[in-house]
């Protein structure tokens, strides 16, 4: 239970949870979460309620969390909202899962306006607020930091209690202590790309080498004090797993902090807990002349008060969820946010004239792909048309133009053909751009499908009809810090959904909070 006072103050009464600790060498089951979800919901709710000393009758909204997460403990829960919302006639408030971390992050540490690292069993994203939005700058391409570190603690047989991360963490600070030696530092894969991380790889290079002649499961006290022996152990392992996928960590959010002008560093989420990454942080930050925030484990591990928070903004800036909306999503694209700005397809119109091909390259790539959306998932193909015009005046920098080469090959013997830019941009022009932004989109199913919406022209004119579906025309990028889309003077811009949603939280607070207070329970 929350309570937001007129002053500004925000009141923290009471935030009980109960978490749900697996077996030793299992995961998190959807069906047995959900049931300890079933199990403990009316207990925890009545224990929150006594603590907060308030009743059901003084609240102002019931939040729950609309997704992303499991599909059957969310709806365990919607389940438990809805018919206290029917009971007591509250109004619902379905909030985003990623929103109530970061909320809730800014909420303890009074961050104003940072960068946010949000890390956890489920989620590894490099997140930061825009244009009344959360914006995803970098993200893992595969599993996230959290799913690694646990399925690595199961894999060495660490146990599941209080957490397999905080076990690592507690296990990868051993060395040099009691007279043993120092923790190896064992190469594993480093795959940033961009503004991602790759995190499955270093995860399948640590478990291949359990299996390693040098590995030592169980080592003696000799060999944990002889620091000439060539073998390795589990605290070894977690050691070198930490400091990697850190040091991932670390390089894209410093590159997010680059790109925004930003001095600080806002960590969420469960492994934001981890003081290992939080001094990693730290370091990187002081050398920006910047500062890192995070919070203890009652508010980056998964707790109701967070959703409570981030409710209950939303609920002050009119939002409501209706009962016949109080759906749950797994995905963090689907129903969180603007579906309907989601999955509509715009007609992007541009002139290349002037423009260096990389950077357009790669602007045109994150809209063939839709990460310009308020909601966006490396599975999803929402992204949108591209009308290219005047293909011939693109340029590159330095002697780029004498450099680049285009090899294709046919397949057959002596089928190697090289074709120099110049030439290449005298024929064929549209073919240099097509092969630049295709590099720049994900080698998957779907980079055919998005390649077709990229429609490019040498001239001015707009051929084939297509200039009566163009909406938008981009401004210009390169002093943009991300995409800016400025209406066509000759045609009508589509309005995005005009009411808030529960993944787009207003951080600036009202003026008109009613005297008392507010409170909400979640």
């Amino acid at each position: 239970v929350i309570q937001h006072l007129p002053s500004g103050d925000v009141n923290v009464l009471s935030n009980i949870r109960h978490t749900y600790i697996t077996p030793p060498g299992e995961g998190f089951l959807p069906r047995d979460t959900a049931l300890h979800h079933r199990q403990w919901a009316l207990k925890v709710i009545k224990d929150a309620m006594e603590k907060a000393e308030v009743k059901m009758q003084d609240l102002d909204c019931i939040c729950y969390t609309k997704g992303p997460g499991m599909g059957a403990p969310l709806q365990s829960v919607a389940v438990v909202a809805r018919t206290l919302s029917l009971l007591y006639k509250k109004p619902l408030v379905g909030v985003n899962h990623c929103v109530g971390h970061i909320e809730m992050g800014r909420q303890i540490t009074g961050a104003s306006n940072p960068i946010v690292l949000y890390v956890s069993g489920g989620n590894t994203q490099v997140i930061a607020y825009s244009r009344q939005r959360y914006r995803i700058f970098g993200e893992t391409l595969d599993i996230a930091v959290g799913n690694c570190l646990d399925r690595f603690a199961r894999v060495i047989g660490l146990s599941n209690d209080p957490s397999p991360g905080y076990n690592i963490e507690l296990l990868a600070r051993t060395g040099g202590s009691d007279g043993h030696r120092p923790l190896r530092l064992i190469p594993l894969p480093y795959a940033t790309k961009g503004m991602d991380v790759n995190l499955s790889g270093i995860l399948t290079a640590a478990e291949t080498l359990t299996q390693d002649p040098r590995f030592r499961a169980n080592p003696t006290e000799d060999e944990l004090r002889d620091g000439s022996l060539d073998i390795f152990t589990p605290a070894d392992l977690c050691y070198s797993l930490q400091e990697t996928a850190f040091a991932m960590l670390v390089e894209i959010t410093e590159r997010a902090m680059a790109h925004v002008g930003s001095k600080e560093v806002l960590i969420v989420g469960g492994v934001g807990c981890n003081e290992r990454l939080q001094e990693m942080m730290g370091i990187m930050a002081a050398e920006r002349g910047g500062s890192v925030f995070a919070t203890d484990e009652r508010f980056c591990i998964d707790n109701g008060i967070m959703i409570a928070q981030a409710g209950l903004l939303s609920y002050r800036m009119g939002f409501r969820t209706r009962l016949e909306d109080s759906t749950c999503t797994q995905s963090m694209s689907q129903g969180i946010g603007n579906p309907r700005l989601a999955y509509t397809r715009l007609w992007h119109h541009v002139d290349a004239s002037g423009r260096v091909l990389g950077k357009f390259a790669g602007r045109i790539a994150q809209v063939l792909m839709g990460k310009h959306k308020p909601v966006w998932h490396p599975s999803m193909d929402n992204g949108d048309y591209v009308v290219v015009t005047n293909v011939r005046k693109l340029i590159v920098t330095g002697n780029k133009a004498d450099q680049l080469v285009y090899r294709h090959h046919t397949m057959y013997p002596g089928g190697l053909h090289e074709r120099k830019y110049k030439d290449l941009m005298r024929r064929k022009p549209d073919e240099i751009l097509r092969l630049a932004v295709s590099g720049m989109l994900p080698k998957n199913k779907l980079r055919d499908r998005r390649m077709e919406r990229l429609k490019i022209f040498e001239g001015d004119a707009v051929e084939g009809g297509l200039e009566g579906n163009l909406v938008t025309s981009w401004g210009d990028l390169t002093e943009s810090r991300g995409i800016v889309f400025t209406p066509k003077p000759k045609a009508e811009p589509r309005r995005p959904l005009e009411e808030a949603s529960a993944g787009d939280v207003e951080s600036e607070k009202p003026s008109n909070v009613e005297e008392g207070g507010q409170h909400s329970i979640s």
